[in-house]
C-alpha cells in the first residue's frame, strides 16, 4: 500500500464525473465530524492524483481550513477502472463479519499497520460484499483501511479486514479512544451524501450497451426473455396485431415472424453484431409500423420487455408509456417486464454468493442506478412490486401486477385517455430519438399523424 499520511489538499484534483451530492445540512455534519474524530479514513487518490474517493471530505477540510490529510495512492488505472473503484468504495465500508485485532494494546492511537497474524476473522457474514472487495484488491492492490477501538475490536470495515486476512495482507488500522466511538459511531451513520445522476448527461443512445443479448430459436434455447416465456408465447395469436416496443436485437421478433406471427419491432438504437447504429433500419421500422396502422388499426398486443430499465430520466420513463398506451387498441393488452427491486435487495442480504456478475448496485433515491460500460456512463432503474403498480395504474384502468424471480411483470388492459399534447410530445421523441452529434432522422411525422388518427377514434369509443 502506498500510505501518505500528510497528502497536501493543493495537490489533488476532484474527478469530474463524482456522482454523489451531498445536502448543505449533511456537509456541515461533516464538518463537525472532522473537527471532532479527525479524519479516520484516507482519501484514495489514483496515480495520477485524482481523487477517486473522499470528494465530501476533501470539501469539508479546505471549508475547515486543514491543507494536508491521510492518503491511499492507487496505481496508474484507467478512467473506468478509477470510476468502477468510485462506485464501489462507498457501499462496501460493512461491518458484519467479526474481526478483531490482536496485540493493541501495544500500537499507538492514530494510524498504523498491522500484520495479518494479529488479524483474527469469524466467519464471513457479507460474502456478496467480501467478493467485491477481494476483486477490488486484486484489481488496485491494498486500498483500505479500518478503526478499531483500545480493545481491538473493529468498528468500522470490518469486511474489508476479513478479506486482507484471506490474502495474508497488512491492514492499515486507525486506533480510536474508547471515549470517542459511541459518538464516532453515531456520526458515520448519518448519511452524508446520495447518488444523482443527473449531472453526467447520460444521451438515451449510450442505452444500447444495456440490451439483452437474447438468444431464441428451436435449436439455441439459451438467455431466453421470462417475459415471453412465461407471459407470452403461450397466450399470443397468429391472427392479432403485435408490436414489441424496444425490440433489442430483434430475437423474439424475427422468431415469431418465421412461425407465421403478425408482429413488428421497433428498437431505436438498433445494432447489428455490435457496431453502428443501423438508423436505416430504423426508418424502414417506423414505415413499417405506419403501413400497419394504416390497414389494422392500432395494436392488439403492445410489449415492453426490459426497455424501462433503461431509460435515462423519469421524463423519459413517461415518454415510453405514453407511447405503448397510445400505440394500443381500447381493447388491446399490455405486457410489461422490469428488473426487480426485490431481487437486488435479495442479493445483497445473501451469505454467499457464486455470482460472477456484479451484486451491488448504487441507488439514488429513484432507484436508478449507474454502470460505467465501454467508456459511457449507463443507467438502469429498478421496480418494486409497489412502484411498478404505482407506475402502470398512471397509464391504464386494468392493471395486474405479478412479482418474479428477477423481473417484475405487468399486464394492462383499458388504456386511459392522457390527451393529445401529452401523445404528441412522447410519440415526437420516441420516435425521432437523438443520435451521436445530435442528429435526428425526422422521418415520423408520417407514422406520428396516422397514430393521432387513431387515438382520436379510440379516445371518442
Amino acid at each position: 500500500m502506498n500510505y501518505v499520511p500528510d497528502y497536501s489538499i493543493e495537490k489533488l484534483h476532484p474527478a469530474d464525473y463524482n456522482p454523489r451530492v451531498i445536502s448543505a445540512d449533511a456537509f456541515e455534519k461533516l464538518k463537525e465530524s472532522i473537527s471532532k474524530y479527525g479524519m479516520v479514513k484516507p482519501i484514495i487518490l489514483n496515480g495520477t492524483g485524482i481523487l477517486t474517493a473522499g470528494h465530501q471530505r476533501i470539501r469539508a477540510c479546505k471549508s475547515l481550513g486543514i491543507n494536508n490529510v491521510p492518503a491511499i495512492l492507487l496505481k496508474d488505472i484507467s478512467l473506468h477502472d478509477e470510476i468502477k473503484f468510485n462506485l464501489f468504495h462507498n457501499s462496501i465500508e460493512t461491518n458484519k463479519t467479526d474481526v478483531k485485532i490482536l496485540n493493541i494494546q501495544d500500537v499507538p492511537f492514530g494510524y498504523s499497520f498491522v500484520d495479518s497474524i494479529n488479524v483474527i476473522c469469524g466467519d464471513n457474514k457479507n460474502a456478496p460484499v467480501t467478493k467485491h472487495i477481494a476483486d477490488l484488491y486484486l484489481r488496485y492492490d491494498n486500498w483500505g483501511s479500518v478503526v478499531v477501538d483500545e480493545f481491538g475490536n473493529i468498528i468500522l470495515n470490518s469486511d474489508y479486514a476479513y478479506v486482507m486476512k484471506s490474502y495474508n495482507q497488512p491492514v492499515l488500522i486507525y486506533k480510536m479512544p474508547n471515549t470517542q466511538i459511541d459518538g464516532f459511531l453515531a456520526a458515520i451513520g448519518i448519511d452524508y451524501g446520495e447518488y444523482n445522476y443527473g449531472a453526467l448527461n447520460i444521451k438515451p443512445y449510450v442505452q444500447y450497451h444495456c440490451q439483452m443479448n437474447r438468444i431464441k430459436s428451436d435449436e439455441k434455447e439459451s438467455i431466453r426473455s421470462t417475459l415471453y416465456e412465461q407471459h407470452l408465447l403461450k397466450v399470443l395469436k397468429k391472427e392479432q396485431n403485435i408490436i414489441d416496443f424496444g425490440a433489442g436485437k430483434f430475437v423474439y421478433v424475427n422468431y415469431l415472424k418465421s412461425k407465421g406471427y403478425n408482429i413488428l419491432g421497433y428498437e431505436p438504437y438498433f445494432k447489428k453484431n455490435n457496431h453502428q447504429i443501423l438508423i436505416s433500419k430504423v426508418i424502414k421500422d417506423i414505415d413499417n409500423i405506419r403501413r400497419n396502422v394504416i390497414l389494422n388499426k392500432l395494436f392488439d398486443i403492445v410489449i415492453l420487455d426490459s426497455v424501462i430499465n433503461s431509460i435515462t430520466s423519469l421524463d423519459y420513463e413517461n415518454y415510453v408509456m405514453t407511447t405503448c398506451n397510445a400505440l394500443m387498441k381500447s381493447n388491446g393488452t399490455f405486457y410489461m417486464a422490469t428488473r426487480s427491486m426485490e431481487k437486488i435487495d435479495e442479493r445483497t442480504r445473501a451469505t454467499k454468493t457464486t455470482m460472477k456478475s456484479r451484486i451491488i448496485e448504487f441507488l439514488d433515491k429513484n432507484n436508478f442506478s449507474a454502470t460505467f460500460r465501454q467508456g459511457n456512463w449507463t443507467l438502469q432503474r429498478f421496480h418494486t412490486v409497489e412502484s411498478l403498480k404505482s407506475l402502470v395504474e398512471k397509464y391504464f384502468n386494468d392493471v395486474k401486477v405479478i412479482r418474479g424471480t428477477s423481473q417484475n411483470y405487468a399486464i394492462c388492459k383499458s388504456p386511459k385517455n392522457l390527451g393529445k399534447e401529452k401523445y404528441i410530445k412522447a410519440l415526437e421523441i420516441e420516435f425521432n430519438m437523438e443520435y451521436p452529434d445530435n442528429f435526428r432522422h425526422n422521418t415520423h411525422k408520417p407514422l406520428v399523424e396516422e397514430i393521432l388518427k387513431n387515438l382520436e377514434e379510440r379516445c371518442s369509443q
